[in-house]
C-alpha cells in the first residue's frame, strides 16, 4: 500500500511571505542610494524574487508531493524533484544537515539517468545537488506535510523492506 505525502500549502505560503518581506527589505536597502547598497539590494531582490516565484509555482501544482510504495518512490516535492525512482536503483539513503535544513540524500546507481530526464531548471538544480551532495536525488520535508524524522524513517524503511523482500520478477 503506497504512502502518500501531500505538499504543504501552509509551509509554501509562509515561504512566499518570507520572500516578499526580503524583497521589500532589499528595496529599502536600494533606497539608501550608495553603489554598495544598490548592488546588495539588487542581489536580494533577484534572489528572493526568484525563490518567491518558485514557491508560487510550487503552490500551483496539484497532486501529492511524494508517494512511496513497495517498488520505489515518486518525488514531486521540490523544483529539483526527480520523479519516479525504483528501490532497485537506490544504493543508500542518508541524512545531512546543511545551514539548519535537514536533507535526505538518496544515492542512486545511475545519477546521469535521473538528471537527463528532467526539465532544464530541474536539471541544473539536480546537477548542483550531485556536485554538492553526491546525488541528484535530495529530499527535504520543507514543502511536505510531514516532519523530517517521519520522512527519513519512511525512506529508510522503504529501501530496507525492498532489500529484505528482494526484487520481484
Amino acid at each position: 500500500m503506497p504512502t502518500v505525502i501531500e505538499r504543504s500549502r501552509a509551509k509554501g505560503l509562509a515561504s512566499v511571505l518570507g520572500c516578499v518581506v526580503f524583497v521589500l527589505a532589499s528595496l529599502a536597502i536600494i533606497a539608501q542610494g550608495s553603489a554598495l547598497t544598490l548592488v546588495v539590494g539588487a542581489v536580494g531582490v533577484l534572489t528572493f524574487g526568484w525563490f518567491g516565484i518558485a514557491w508560487v509555482v510550487f503552490l500551483m501544482r496539484t497532486g501529492p508531493g511524494l508517494v512511496v510504495d513497495d517498488m520505489g518512490f515518486d518525488d514531486h516535492s521540490s523544483a529539483s524533484a526527480v520523479g519516479r525512482v525504483s528501490w532497485a536503483d537506490v544504493l543508500s539513503v542518508s541524512e545531512r544537515r546543511i545551514s539548519g535544513t535537514s536533507l535526505i540524500i538518496v544515492e542512486v546507481r545511475e545519477p546521469g539517468v535521473c538528471v537527463a530526464r528532467l526539465g532544464r531548471l530541474a536539471r541544473v538544480i539536480a546537477a548542483v545537488n550531485r556536485r554538492t551532495y553526491g546525488s541528484p536525488v535530495v529530499l527535504s520535508s520543507v514543502g511536505l506535510e510531514t516532519s523530517f524524522a517521519s520522512l527519513s524513517a519512511l525512506m529508510h524503511e522503504g529501501v530496507e523492506r525492498y532489500r529484505l523482500r528482494g526484487p520481484r520478477t
